[in-house]
């Protein structure tokens, strides 16, 4: 009984988190060395998912004007994976522990998740983008008292 219990709240959990999806992401991809397999954090790219609405997806660097975005039409329940190899100079953030101009938005029209994929073999990785909804509500009242 109490194993049922248990999975009946994992399912709820999961059928009612929200905190990865959202209609807008922001990301700074982090610089991958060069000494993992030459030249180093390549290919890269952006998977977006939709839910039970079609969704008009821009994805943009609105710091550098020179990137042209990105505007892609998906259908309800469909994925996406955006090559975004060609852009790796202009997205990773480096020199590391900078501030810098190289932030990432995705913006929807739609609910939708997203996430980010170093896809190298020596140096593979994946980072889940929060939406809004994973900010909490505590964040903005310990940081008045900084």
């Amino acid at each position: 009984m109490k194993k049922i219990l248990l999975f009946g709240l994992l399912v709820l959990s999961v059928l009612y988190s929200s905190a990865q999806s959202g209609k807008e992401f922001w990301l700074a991809p982090p610089d991958v060395t060069y000494s993992h397999l030459p030249p180093g954090g390549v290919p890269i790219y952006l998977n977006i998912s939709t839910f039970g609405a079609a969704a008009t997806v821009t994805i943009d660097q609105p710091a550098d004007t020179s990137f042209t975005p990105i505007v892609l039409n998906l259908a309800a329940n469909a994925s996406h994976q955006e090559d975004l190899t060609v852009f790796v100079a202009k997205l990773e953030t480096r020199p590391t522990d900078s501030v810098l101009n190289t932030g990432l938005r995705i913006i929807s029209t739609e609910t939708i998740t997203a996430y980010y994929e170093v896809s190298n073999r020596n140096n593979n990785d994946i980072y889940a983008l929060k939406g809004k909804n994973a900010l909490g509500t505590e964040f903005s009242k310990y940081m008045t008292k900084i």
